[in-house]
């Protein structure tokens, strides 16, 4: 681990790699324009998109939070927003010259639960006027359990919903105090055992390590509490404390924050406590029951990282809906508005509320599949991406060096392989091949 520890802080920051390039290279000479024809050529190059919808809504601020969210205290800036998203959904279909059927969808946040059950009801039958999605879609949906209800519940099932995303963090009620984010293990079960009576087939958990007041003890009680509920997937993420991006990070003194040695302990007890208990270990940071879609994806090479995280979906676009969201076509990324009234002013002005985005060469889409291999399957053959490998790699292979000579990772024959003992160490793996890392824009989270 002492190896291990030493690479990641010299690597200091690197990024998560739900894209490549980044967000941070994103820039503003995409915009709806351009993004308008992307759309309107979308139809010729895939046979199926995903879409994703951001609610950008709650009603408690966690101190964890990365979001871009805002809080609220009445309804009407929901209503408001919900308007908008509307206008923006119509733009959308417009741009879609014979869309693609719909394979996956997904309410994100924020929290999606901000939405009254019937004006969810109501979201999701403007969806289906405008996009072809049917019983084949797969849709999922994240849900603050504090705040979700019987009639919100109903409304997502009634409305298709097959997945459900809950975020729990952490069941340590210091923990939870600590980041404003206190809910009993009793609720998460009780709304568990609905949405299973309802008939959702597939429940993901999401958990934090690295959190103020965490320790090993107190992470025994947490990890034996969600392997209680028996989620068919956990989402295991480091808590990455950026107060330069979200000032009310800064509400959190550093000191209670595990170092790097304690958050490296949290998580290999993670990995090995669910591997131990019948999951499989996906890419840097999920885990799924050995019978669950996403295994089977990992097994056959099916598997994809986007901003959502490692997911099945293997649709070649996705389109954002809603403030600050993210999509990617075959031509290149596209990100809305963050400030919302200027994505409220594009909207009413009959534009697309494109902000930014970037697009993508043949040689980013190259780098990009060998990342996503690295992420995902942690390894990748470089043979396979040119004849000539060790003189093509050779940059990336000496960044590599120390990793290949301390035996954290091996390179035989052009594959570069991670084994399961240095799974944490992919991020840094992946970066580099990243050839945009390093010039200077934008800041990153802790590599663990």
């Amino acid at each position: 681990m002492n190896k291990i520890k030493k690479h990641i802080e010299k690597s200091n920051k690197v990024p998560r790699y739900t894209s490549y390039p980044t967000a941070p290279h994103f820039n503003e000479g995409v915009d709806s324009d351009l993004v308008n024809v992307w759309y309107n050529n979308l139809y010729k190059k895939v046979d199926n998109i995903s879409l994703y919808v951001h609610i950008p809504f709650c009603e408690k601020l966690c101190l964890f939070c990365g979001c871009n969210m805002k809080v609220v205290n009445k309804y009407d800036p929901i209503q408001q927003y919900l308007d908008l998203l509307e206008k923006e959904i119509l733009l959308i279909s417009k741009a879609l010259k014979n869309c693609p059927h719909i394979k996956h969808l997904h309410f994100g946040g924020g929290s999606p639960t901000a939405l009254k059950g019937a004006d969810f009801r109501k979201l999701m039958q403007v969806l289906k006027k405008y996009f072809p999605i049917d019983e084949k879609t797969d849709i999922a949906v994240e849900i603050d359990p504090r705040t979700v209800d019987d009639e919100k519940m109903t409304s997502y099932t009634d409305s298709g919903m097959n997945r459900i995303s809950l975020g729990v963090q952490d069941f340590n009620e210091q923990v939870q105090k600590s980041v404003n984010r206190v809910q009993p293990y009793d609720l998460i079960k009780l709304v568990i055992d609905k949405l299973k009576k309802q008939g959702v087939k597939s429940i993901n958990m999401d958990i934090m390590y690295g959190l103020p007041f965490q320790t090993l003890e107190t992470l025994d009680d947490t990890l034996e509490k969600v392997l209680s509920l028996s989620p068919d997937r956990l989402s295991v993420f480091g808590y990455a404390h950026v107060p330069w991006m979200k000032a009310h990070q800064k509400l959190i003194p550093e000191e209670v924050l595990p170092d790097t040695t304690l958050r490296l302990q949290m998580y290999e007890k993670i990995k090995n406590y669910f591997v131990n208990n019948g999951y499989k270990a996906i890419g840097l940071d999920h885990f799924a029951k050995v019978t669950d879609t996403m295994v089977e994806a990992l097994d056959n090479k099916k598997l994809n990282r986007n901003f959502q995280g490692y997911t099945t979906d293997t649709a070649n676009a996705l389109i954002g809906i809603g403030h600050s969201s993210i999509g990617y076509t075959p031509d290149g990324y596209m990100q809305n508005y963050l400030e919302p009234q200027q994505y409220k002013k594009s909207l009413e002005d009959g534009n697309l509320p494109i902000k930014k985005g970037f697009t993508v060469s043949d040689v980013d889409i190259f780098r990009r599949n060998i990342i996503n291999e690295i992420m995902c399957y942690l390894e990748v053959d470089l043979k396979k991406y040119n004849d000539d490998w060790s003189n093509f790699f050779s940059d990336e292979i000496s960044r590599l060096g120390e990793l290949i000579d301390d035996n954290l990772i091996s390179l035989d024959d052009g594959v570069i392989r991670v084994p399961d003992t240095s799974r944490s160490l992919i991020r840094i793996v992946s970066a580099s091949f990243d050839t945009y890392l390093n010039n200077g824009k934008g800041k990153h989270s802790s590599a663990i």
